[in-house]
């Protein structure tokens, strides 16, 4: 797993060719698969903003998912627990449904 600061740093990158670069470099994994997973998350992160989820908002969620690993992801803000939920649970429509039913 990447840790928040570098996933952070590849979503932003705007040129898909470096992100994917970056990826397997981060990962070690095949490019296309974390760039396909890293996509994802930033798309929830994107939702989980427009319905108003901030800090804070997922740690029961993160934490009932997890466990142990739940208090260092929680940490993490945001974007590491999304990270985090998406390796977990692959339905995209699941963890929509999550933020949905987190709004404010």
């Amino acid at each position: 797993m990447i840790d928040t600061d570098t996933a952070t740093r590849i979503a932003a990158e705007p040129d898909p060719d470096t992100r994917t670069r970056l990826l397997h470099a981060a990962t070690g994994h095949h490019a296309r698969t974390a760039l396909a997973h890293l996509e994802h998350t930033r798309d929830l992160l994107a939702l989980a903003a427009d319905l108003g989820i901030g800090e804070g908002d997922l740690d029961d969620a993160v934490h009932t998912a997890f466990g142990k690993q739940a208090a260092s992801v929680n940490n993490g803000g945001t974007l590491a627990q999304l990270a985090l939920l998406t390796e977990g649970i692959r339905d995209r429509d699941a963890i929509r449904a999550l933020l949905e039913n987190l709004r404010p």
